[in-house]
Formats: structure tokens, sequence, C-alpha cells
């Protein structure tokens, strides 16, 4: 009886070492899947060629009486549903200071004009939306990431390029969000650059 309870003693001992050591190995896994998670919600995208004057070969005309803002987007791309949100507020603290673009493309081949990132784009006020099916407009203004924002002064002079948000599919306090309403506001700012966070524009992710 006594030699039972001591084979119990050692099974449940076993049983208890085999349970914490699965419970270890789970708890790394996870710190590790969010580190990894983390580090790509950080990665920017690639940084788009800068025009320091608005390109003329664009099929829009940027407005000489305010500062014109142009996002070029990939309709597919779920962390570009932040970047229209970050522009749906700055819009609205532009209070109808900011003419804005947002030019769709179709990295695919294929444009679905029915995705809901053209639906949320078309429902910002003041925003005009163009479907890019050639696509003529990538080549035009050069971006390589999904997000990619450039802030023109009425005089067509490149005033910031890059993201308005602060990582992959996150809002919050960014570089571009403050440049751009800086400008609008005081019509002051040297040409700043932040880092873009979404899709690839070319392709890939």
């Amino acid at each position: 009886m006594f030699q039972g309870q001591k084979t119990a003693g050692r099974g449940f001992l076993a049983g208890r070492a085999a349970t914490a050591l699965g419970v270890g190995v789970w708890g790394v896994l996870t710190v590790a899947g969010l580190a990894v998670l983390a580090a790509h919600q950080l990665q920017p995208g690639k940084s788009a060629e800068l025009h320091r004057a608005w390109p003329a070969a664009s099929s829009f005309a940027r407005d000489m009486t305010r500062p014109t803002l142009v996002m070029l987007a990939h309709p597919g791309c779920p962390c570009t549903r932040a970047s229209l949100r970050e522009l749906e507020r700055i819009q609205g603290e532009a209070a109808g200071r900011l003419a804005a673009h947002i030019i769709f493309l179709a990295v695919t081949g294929v444009l679905d004009s029915q995705s809901a990132s053209i639906a949320m784009a078309r429902a910002i006020p003041g925003v005009q939306v163009h479907l890019d099916s050639a696509p003529d407009e990538a080549a035009i203004w050069g971006a390589r990431t999904s997000g990619q924002v450039f802030l023109y002064s009425p005089d067509g002079q490149l005033r910031f390029s890059g993201g308005i948000t602060p990582s992959r599919g996150h809002e919050g306090l960014n570089i571009g969000h403050s440049a751009i309403l800086s400008f609008v506001r005081t019509g002051r700012l040297g040409t700043v650059q932040a880092p873009v966070f979404g899709c690839s524009l070319l392709g890939g992710s």
C-alpha cells in the first residue's frame, strides 16, 4: 500500500511538472508571437519618390487657394482603413481649409470599386476619390506603400510626404497628422517626411 502511494505521488508530481512545462512553452511562444506581431506593426513600408513640385502630369489639378493633400491607397489593404480614419479626423479639424484627393490603385490588376476602403473614402466630407485602373497615377506619384500622403502648398511646393498613422493598422498621435494641420493653420512648414505604414503598392505586403 505504501509503495503504491509513492508511485502515485511520483505520477502526480510528474504530471504537474509536465503541465508546468507546457504552460511555460506556451508562454514563451505567445510572447514570441506578440513580439513578431509588434515588429510587423512598427515596420514602415517603402518611402515614395519625392516630387518637390506638383506633378504636372497628374490627371487632376491642385487647389490654387488651399493646401492640397493626395493619398495613394491599396483598396484591399486593411491597414489603409486606419489611414482613412485619420484623414477623416484631419479633414474635420481643417474645417474646409484643405483640399484632399485619394487615389485607389489596381495593385493586383483589378480594381474593386465596391471595396470597403473605397466606400469609407467616399464617405469622408470634402474628399475626391479617384479610381486608377491603368494605373497611370501610380507611376506619376511614385508611391510605394498604401497610405502614402503628399501635402502641397497652394503654389505647388511639397510640404509633407509620408504616412498619417503611428503604425500599421493603428490610429493615434503621429507626425503626419500634426505636420499637416500645422501647415493648414499657419501656412508655415519646412518639408517634413514621416514613415508610412501599409501594404505594398508594388504587389507585395
